[in-house]
Protein backbone atom coordinates (compact mmCIF):
# COMPACT_ATOMS: atom_id res chain seq x y z
CA UNK A 1 0.00 0.00 0.00
CA UNK A 2 1.20 3.49 -0.83
CA UNK A 3 2.24 5.83 2.46
CA UNK A 4 1.72 9.86 2.23
CA UNK A 5 4.81 10.92 0.89
CA UNK A 6 6.33 12.52 -2.17
CA UNK A 7 4.14 14.12 -4.08
CA UNK A 8 0.88 13.95 -6.30
CA UNK A 9 -0.92 15.82 -9.11
CA UNK A 10 -4.22 15.80 -6.81
CA UNK A 11 -4.31 15.28 -3.24
CA UNK A 12 -8.04 14.96 -2.30
CA UNK A 13 -9.17 15.32 1.68
CA UNK A 14 -12.45 12.65 2.48
CA UNK A 15 -13.43 9.73 1.10
CA UNK A 16 -17.08 10.10 0.94
CA UNK A 17 -18.53 10.80 -2.61
CA UNK A 18 -17.23 13.65 -3.77
CA UNK A 19 -13.91 12.53 -2.71
CA UNK A 20 -13.80 9.06 -4.56
CA UNK A 21 -15.28 10.67 -7.74
CA UNK A 22 -12.84 13.01 -7.87
CA UNK A 23 -10.11 10.77 -7.43
CA UNK A 24 -11.36 8.72 -10.11
CA UNK A 25 -11.99 11.36 -12.31
CA UNK A 26 -8.37 12.63 -11.98
CA UNK A 27 -6.98 9.14 -12.97
CA UNK A 28 -8.97 8.89 -16.06
CA UNK A 29 -7.59 12.40 -16.76
CA UNK A 30 -4.23 10.72 -16.59
CA UNK A 31 -3.16 12.11 -13.49
CA UNK A 32 -2.06 10.90 -10.33
CA UNK A 33 -4.58 11.23 -7.24
CA UNK A 34 -4.17 10.14 -3.55
CA UNK A 35 -7.19 10.14 -0.95
CA UNK A 36 -6.32 10.67 2.30
CA UNK A 37 -8.79 10.32 4.58
CA UNK A 38 -8.74 10.99 8.53
CA UNK A 39 -11.13 8.32 10.21
CA UNK A 40 -10.06 4.75 10.37
CA UNK A 41 -12.37 3.66 7.38
CA UNK A 42 -13.86 4.78 4.11
CA UNK A 43 -16.78 6.26 2.87
CA UNK A 44 -17.68 9.98 5.01
CA UNK A 45 -21.11 10.58 5.05
CA UNK A 46 -22.08 9.02 2.20
CA UNK A 47 -22.22 5.46 3.66
CA UNK A 48 -24.81 6.51 5.90
CA UNK A 49 -26.99 8.04 3.07
CA UNK A 50 -29.87 6.36 0.61
CA UNK A 51 -26.74 7.30 -2.40
CA UNK A 52 -29.88 8.73 -4.30
CA UNK A 53 -28.57 10.43 -7.44
CA UNK A 54 -30.55 13.56 -9.23
CA UNK A 55 -29.77 14.23 -12.53
CA UNK A 56 -32.29 15.10 -15.46
CA UNK A 57 -32.13 14.38 -18.93
CA UNK A 58 -30.15 11.68 -17.84
CA UNK A 59 -28.74 8.52 -20.51
CA UNK A 60 -30.28 5.71 -18.70
CA UNK A 61 -33.87 7.86 -18.61
CA UNK A 62 -33.06 8.29 -22.34
CA UNK A 63 -32.43 4.94 -22.96
CA UNK A 64 -35.62 3.98 -21.37
CA UNK A 65 -37.67 6.70 -23.82
CA UNK A 66 -38.90 8.70 -20.77
CA UNK A 67 -39.28 12.57 -21.91
CA UNK A 68 -37.32 15.49 -19.83
CA UNK A 69 -36.14 18.97 -21.16
CA UNK A 70 -33.86 21.12 -20.52
CA UNK A 71 -36.17 23.94 -19.37
CA UNK A 72 -38.12 21.06 -17.23
CA UNK A 73 -35.27 20.57 -15.36
CA UNK A 74 -33.76 24.55 -14.72
CA UNK A 75 -37.64 25.50 -14.22
CA UNK A 76 -37.81 22.78 -11.04
CA UNK A 77 -34.22 23.44 -9.57
CA UNK A 78 -34.94 27.42 -9.80
CA UNK A 79 -37.65 26.74 -7.77
CA UNK A 80 -36.32 24.37 -5.18
CA UNK A 81 -33.56 27.23 -4.66
CA UNK A 82 -36.13 29.90 -4.39
CA UNK A 83 -34.84 32.38 -6.67
CA UNK A 84 -32.06 32.65 -4.52
CA UNK A 85 -29.52 30.48 -6.37
CA UNK A 86 -26.19 31.69 -8.61
CA UNK A 87 -27.60 31.34 -11.72
CA UNK A 88 -24.42 30.29 -13.54
CA UNK A 89 -23.45 27.72 -11.23
CA UNK A 90 -27.25 26.29 -11.65
CA UNK A 91 -26.86 26.33 -15.58
CA UNK A 92 -23.57 24.44 -15.71
CA UNK A 93 -25.45 21.57 -13.57
CA UNK A 94 -28.67 21.08 -15.35
CA UNK A 95 -26.11 21.01 -18.60
CA UNK A 96 -23.16 19.08 -17.44
CA UNK A 97 -24.54 16.73 -15.11
CA UNK A 98 -26.02 14.41 -17.15
CA UNK A 99 -22.13 14.41 -19.00
CA UNK A 100 -21.16 13.23 -15.48
CA UNK A 101 -23.37 10.32 -14.69
CA UNK A 102 -22.39 8.93 -17.89
CA UNK A 103 -18.69 9.15 -17.48
CA UNK A 104 -18.97 7.46 -14.43
CA UNK A 105 -20.68 4.81 -15.93
CA UNK A 106 -18.08 5.08 -18.60
CA UNK A 107 -15.68 4.09 -15.97
CA UNK A 108 -17.80 1.03 -14.66
CA UNK A 109 -20.02 2.34 -12.52
CA UNK A 110 -23.29 0.76 -12.68
CA UNK A 111 -26.23 2.80 -12.21
CA UNK A 112 -29.84 2.30 -12.10
CA UNK A 113 -33.34 4.43 -12.19
CA UNK A 114 -34.87 4.57 -9.26
CA UNK A 115 -38.82 3.51 -9.99
CA UNK A 116 -41.41 4.85 -7.54
CA UNK A 117 -39.55 8.03 -6.51
CA UNK A 118 -41.10 11.05 -8.06
CA UNK A 119 -39.73 14.46 -7.64
CA UNK A 120 -40.07 15.93 -4.65
CA UNK A 121 -42.90 18.42 -5.45
CA UNK A 122 -43.88 16.37 -8.07
CA UNK A 123 -47.33 18.39 -9.52
CA UNK A 124 -46.71 21.01 -7.06
CA UNK A 125 -43.95 22.56 -8.66
CA UNK A 126 -42.91 23.76 -12.48
CA UNK A 127 -40.78 21.15 -14.22
CA UNK A 128 -41.25 18.34 -12.01
CA UNK A 129 -41.36 14.85 -13.49
CA UNK A 130 -42.65 11.59 -12.18
CA UNK A 131 -39.73 8.88 -12.95
CA UNK A 132 -36.52 9.38 -14.58
CA UNK A 133 -34.34 11.84 -12.46
CA UNK A 134 -33.52 9.80 -9.83
CA UNK A 135 -30.54 6.91 -9.83
CA UNK A 136 -28.95 4.76 -7.57
CA UNK A 137 -25.91 2.05 -7.66
CA UNK A 138 -26.60 -1.58 -8.27
CA UNK A 139 -26.01 -3.61 -5.43
CA UNK A 140 -22.40 -4.93 -5.11
CA UNK A 141 -21.16 -7.35 -3.16
CA UNK A 142 -18.38 -6.42 -0.37
CA UNK A 143 -16.54 -9.65 -1.90
CA UNK A 144 -15.75 -7.43 -5.33
CA UNK A 145 -13.48 -4.97 -3.03
CA UNK A 146 -11.21 -7.86 -2.22
CA UNK A 147 -8.53 -6.92 0.43
CA UNK A 148 -10.88 -3.55 1.00
CA UNK A 149 -13.67 -5.35 1.82
CA UNK A 150 -13.37 -4.39 5.53
CA UNK A 151 -11.64 -0.78 4.68
CA UNK A 152 -15.09 0.57 4.14
CA UNK A 153 -17.38 1.42 6.94
CA UNK A 154 -20.61 -0.59 7.16
CA UNK A 155 -23.34 1.46 9.10
CA UNK A 156 -25.29 -1.38 11.36
CA UNK A 157 -28.25 0.84 12.14
CA UNK A 158 -29.87 0.96 8.67
CA UNK A 159 -30.19 -1.95 6.29
CA UNK A 160 -27.62 -1.55 3.62
CA UNK A 161 -28.46 -5.02 1.41
CA UNK A 162 -31.47 -3.56 -0.55
CA UNK A 163 -31.83 -1.00 -3.36
CA UNK A 164 -33.70 2.21 -2.79
CA UNK A 165 -36.22 1.14 -5.13
CA UNK A 166 -37.33 -2.09 -3.30
CA UNK A 167 -37.24 -0.39 0.14
CA UNK A 168 -40.34 1.37 -1.47
CA UNK A 169 -41.53 -1.77 -3.41
CA UNK A 170 -41.77 -3.62 -0.04
CA UNK A 171 -42.85 -0.51 2.39
CA UNK A 172 -40.45 1.31 3.08
CA UNK A 173 -38.02 0.93 6.68
CA UNK A 174 -40.97 1.12 9.17
CA UNK A 175 -42.26 -2.16 7.39
CA UNK A 176 -38.89 -3.96 7.44
CA UNK A 177 -40.13 -7.08 9.96
CA UNK A 178 -42.40 -7.82 7.00
CA UNK A 179 -39.61 -8.26 4.41
CA UNK A 180 -38.81 -11.24 2.78
CA UNK A 181 -36.90 -12.75 5.86
CA UNK A 182 -35.18 -15.89 3.30
CA UNK A 183 -34.02 -13.04 0.58
CA UNK A 184 -32.48 -10.70 2.78
CA UNK A 185 -30.74 -13.63 5.14
CA UNK A 186 -29.20 -14.12 1.55
CA UNK A 187 -28.08 -10.41 0.90
CA UNK A 188 -26.52 -10.53 4.39
CA UNK A 189 -24.91 -13.88 3.33
CA UNK A 190 -23.69 -12.81 0.36
CA UNK A 191 -22.43 -8.89 1.67
CA UNK A 192 -24.50 -7.06 -0.71
CA UNK A 193 -24.40 -3.79 -0.43
CA UNK A 194 -26.76 -0.95 -1.97
CA UNK A 195 -27.62 2.78 -1.28
CA UNK A 196 -24.80 4.74 -0.04
CA UNK A 197 -22.82 2.14 1.12
CA UNK A 198 -22.88 0.82 -2.60
CA UNK A 199 -22.19 4.15 -4.14
CA UNK A 200 -19.27 4.24 -2.32
CA UNK A 201 -17.91 0.19 -2.51
CA UNK A 202 -18.14 0.94 -6.54
CA UNK A 203 -16.00 3.56 -6.55
CA UNK A 204 -13.90 2.08 -4.06
CA UNK A 205 -13.64 -1.33 -6.65
CA UNK A 206 -13.00 1.12 -9.34
CA UNK A 207 -10.02 2.87 -7.39
CA UNK A 208 -8.37 -0.04 -6.60
CA UNK A 209 -8.76 -1.49 -9.62
CA UNK A 210 -6.81 0.95 -11.49
CA UNK A 211 -4.07 1.15 -8.09
CA UNK A 212 -5.21 4.84 -6.79
CA UNK A 213 -4.00 5.06 -3.14
CA UNK A 214 -6.44 5.48 -0.14
CA UNK A 215 -5.20 6.06 2.58
CA UNK A 216 -7.46 6.06 5.89
CA UNK A 217 -6.05 7.04 9.40
CA UNK A 218 -4.13 10.11 7.73
CA UNK A 219 -5.38 13.78 9.73
CA UNK A 220 -4.47 16.99 7.54
CA UNK A 221 -3.45 19.66 9.91
CA UNK A 222 -3.39 22.77 7.08
CA UNK A 223 -3.34 23.53 3.40
CA UNK A 224 0.82 24.29 2.70
CA UNK A 225 0.98 27.62 0.83
CA UNK A 226 3.35 29.46 -1.09
CA UNK A 227 2.86 32.71 -2.13
CA UNK A 228 -0.71 32.79 -1.30
CA UNK A 229 -1.08 29.09 -3.67
CA UNK A 230 -1.96 25.93 -2.26
CA UNK A 231 0.86 23.48 -3.05
CA UNK A 232 -0.25 20.68 -1.15
CA UNK A 233 -1.01 20.08 2.62
CA UNK A 234 0.69 19.36 5.66
CA UNK A 235 -0.16 16.05 7.95
CA UNK A 236 -0.97 15.88 11.57
CA UNK A 237 2.51 14.53 11.96
CA UNK A 238 3.63 17.24 10.28
CA UNK A 239 4.90 15.50 7.30
CA UNK A 240 4.23 17.40 3.85
CA UNK A 241 2.56 16.30 0.68
CA UNK A 242 2.87 17.87 -2.52
CA UNK A 243 0.40 18.35 -5.01
CA UNK A 244 1.40 19.58 -8.39
CA UNK A 245 -2.00 20.32 -9.97
CA UNK A 246 -4.41 21.21 -6.32
CA UNK A 247 -6.00 19.80 -3.52
CA UNK A 248 -9.60 19.35 -3.54
CA UNK A 249 -11.50 19.43 -0.18
CA UNK A 250 -14.24 16.94 -0.07
CA UNK A 251 -14.34 16.66 3.70
CA UNK A 252 -18.37 17.35 4.53
CA UNK A 253 -20.52 20.76 4.15
CA UNK A 254 -21.84 23.18 6.28
CA UNK A 255 -24.29 20.27 7.92
CA UNK A 256 -21.44 18.15 8.81
CA UNK A 257 -19.68 21.12 10.47
CA UNK A 258 -20.51 22.21 14.10
CA UNK A 259 -19.03 26.06 13.61
CA UNK A 260 -21.31 26.41 11.01
CA UNK A 261 -24.47 25.31 12.35
CA UNK A 262 -24.23 26.47 15.95
CA UNK A 263 -25.51 29.17 15.55
CA UNK A 264 -28.04 28.63 12.94
CA UNK A 265 -31.80 29.20 13.63
CA UNK A 266 -34.26 26.43 12.60
CA UNK A 267 -37.16 24.00 14.16
CA UNK A 268 -36.19 23.37 17.95
CA UNK A 269 -37.37 19.61 17.42
CA UNK A 270 -34.50 19.50 14.98
CA UNK A 271 -31.92 20.74 17.56
CA UNK A 272 -33.65 18.84 19.80
CA UNK A 273 -32.42 15.22 18.56
CA UNK A 274 -28.77 16.70 18.98
CA UNK A 275 -26.71 16.14 21.75
CA UNK A 276 -23.00 16.81 23.07
CA UNK A 277 -20.58 15.11 22.04
CA UNK A 278 -16.65 15.15 23.17
CA UNK A 279 -14.73 18.46 23.07
CA UNK A 280 -18.12 20.44 23.25
CA UNK A 281 -19.14 19.41 19.36
CA UNK A 282 -22.63 18.98 18.26
CA UNK A 283 -22.72 16.45 15.93
CA UNK A 284 -25.89 14.35 14.87
CA UNK A 285 -26.90 11.18 16.75
CA UNK A 286 -24.63 8.73 15.42
CA UNK A 287 -20.95 7.54 16.75
CA UNK A 288 -20.46 5.93 13.91
CA UNK A 289 -21.17 8.91 12.13
CA UNK A 290 -19.22 11.74 14.10
CA UNK A 291 -15.76 9.93 12.74
CA UNK A 292 -16.51 10.00 9.48
CA UNK A 293 -18.04 13.72 8.66
CA UNK A 294 -17.25 16.75 10.30
CA UNK A 295 -17.23 19.17 7.68
CA UNK A 296 -13.58 20.52 8.31
CA UNK A 297 -12.85 22.00 5.15
CA UNK A 298 -16.35 24.49 4.48
CA UNK A 299 -13.98 26.48 7.50
CA UNK A 300 -11.58 27.64 5.12
CA UNK A 301 -13.87 28.38 2.16
CA UNK A 302 -13.51 32.41 2.04
CA UNK A 303 -16.43 33.15 -0.14
CA UNK A 304 -18.79 30.18 0.80
CA UNK A 305 -21.79 30.86 3.46
CA UNK A 306 -24.43 28.63 4.61
CA UNK A 307 -27.73 28.14 3.09
CA UNK A 308 -30.54 31.44 3.48
CA UNK A 309 -33.94 29.70 3.43
CA UNK A 310 -36.71 30.91 5.72
CA UNK A 311 -37.04 29.16 8.90
CA UNK A 312 -39.16 25.41 8.82
CA UNK A 313 -42.97 25.43 9.25
CA UNK A 314 -44.90 22.29 10.64
CA UNK A 315 -47.49 21.20 8.12
CA UNK A 316 -51.34 20.42 9.17
CA UNK A 317 -50.24 17.01 10.03
CA UNK A 318 -47.60 18.27 12.48
CA UNK A 319 -44.64 17.13 10.68
CA UNK A 320 -42.10 19.72 9.97
CA UNK A 321 -42.28 20.50 5.78
CA UNK A 322 -40.07 22.72 3.50
CA UNK A 323 -41.99 25.51 2.42
CA UNK A 324 -43.64 26.16 -1.09
CA UNK A 325 -41.51 29.63 -2.98
CA UNK A 326 -42.24 30.93 -6.00
CA UNK A 327 -38.65 33.31 -6.89
CA UNK A 328 -39.73 36.60 -6.13
CA UNK A 329 -42.50 35.94 -4.10
CA UNK A 330 -43.10 35.14 -0.52
CA UNK A 331 -43.34 31.42 0.61
CA UNK A 332 -47.02 30.97 -0.09
CA UNK A 333 -48.04 28.03 1.78
CA UNK A 334 -46.29 24.76 3.26
CA UNK A 335 -46.10 21.45 1.07
CA UNK A 336 -46.70 18.38 3.05
CA UNK A 337 -45.15 14.93 1.08
CA UNK A 338 -45.12 11.63 2.13
CA UNK A 339 -41.56 10.07 1.88
CA UNK A 340 -41.64 6.77 0.43
CA UNK A 341 -38.20 5.64 1.80
CA UNK A 342 -39.49 5.49 5.06
CA UNK A 343 -43.21 5.40 5.15
CA UNK A 344 -43.58 9.11 6.93
CA UNK A 345 -44.02 12.86 5.89
CA UNK A 346 -40.48 14.50 4.87
CA UNK A 347 -38.53 16.50 7.59
CA UNK A 348 -36.51 18.84 5.42
CA UNK A 349 -34.52 21.65 7.26
CA UNK A 350 -34.02 25.17 5.94
CA UNK A 351 -32.06 26.98 7.70
CA UNK A 352 -30.84 30.52 8.06
CA UNK A 353 -27.14 32.13 9.35
CA UNK A 354 -24.94 34.62 7.83
CA UNK A 355 -21.74 34.18 10.48
CA UNK A 356 -18.78 34.83 8.06
CA UNK A 357 -16.83 34.33 11.77
CA UNK A 358 -17.15 30.43 11.19
CA UNK A 359 -14.48 30.44 8.31
CA UNK A 360 -11.90 31.64 10.49
CA UNK A 361 -10.26 28.57 11.67
CA UNK A 362 -6.60 27.88 12.46
CA UNK A 363 -6.62 24.52 10.97
CA UNK A 364 -8.66 21.63 9.56
CA UNK A 365 -8.13 19.34 12.27
CA UNK A 366 -8.60 21.81 15.34
CA UNK A 367 -12.00 21.26 15.50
Amino acid sequence: MATPSSSYDVVILGSGIAGLAGALAAQELGLKPVVLEKAAALGGGTVHSYGLIWVGQNHLARDARIPDSHDDVLAYLWFLGGGAVDEARLAAFVARSPEVLKFFADCGIRFRLVHGVTDHYYEKAPGSHAVGRTVEAELISGVELGDWRDRVLVPHDVPCFVTAEEQIAWGGINSASHWDADLVAERRRQDMRGKGLGLICRFVAALRERGVPMLTTQPVARLALDSGRVTGVVMGSGELIAARRGVLLATGDYGAAWLCTRGIRSDPTILDRRRPCPRGRDRWDSAQGREQSTGHAVLHDPDGYPGRHSNQRPCRHRRTMQPAYTPGEPARKTLCRRDVLSGNCTAAAPVQSGASRIFQSPGLSDF
